[in-house]
């Protein structure tokens, strides 16, 4: 009889646990798809016309709290964007440049 009762709790105990980490699983896989999928329309918006209110746009997503590990190629491309216009401001492309690396993007 004790030996059902403990077999019960432990499958009880594995259930809560399941469920807890699939839980957070799919919180935080549709946090970072909602993430990767503004950041993908900003850096789009960035290819077509590059303004100082689409960098700034730009430089605002990158202050979020949680950022995917698998963003960075993404977020290098739209540095690599505003690099390459010569009509952005020196002094803004080294903000942005410092915001990327300040979030652990390296190699830009």
């Amino acid at each position: 009889m004790r030996f059902l009762l403990f077999t019960q709790l432990i499958l009880q105990v594995f259930t809560v646990i399941l469920l807890i980490s699939t839980t957070v699983f799919i919180y935080t896989a549709s946090k970072g798809y909602i993430y990767f999928t503004k950041l993908g329309k900003l850096v789009e918006s960035l290819s077509e016309d590059i303004t100082v209110e689409k960098i700034y746009e730009f430089m605002n997503h990158l202050d979020a709290k949680y950022i995917p590990f698998y963003v960075a190629g993404m977020m290098k491309a739209g540095y690599q964007l505003v690099g390459m216009d010569k009509s952005v401001d020196d002094e803004l492309k080294k903000r942005l440049k410092i915001k990327i690396l300040s979030r652990g993007i390296g190699g830009i």
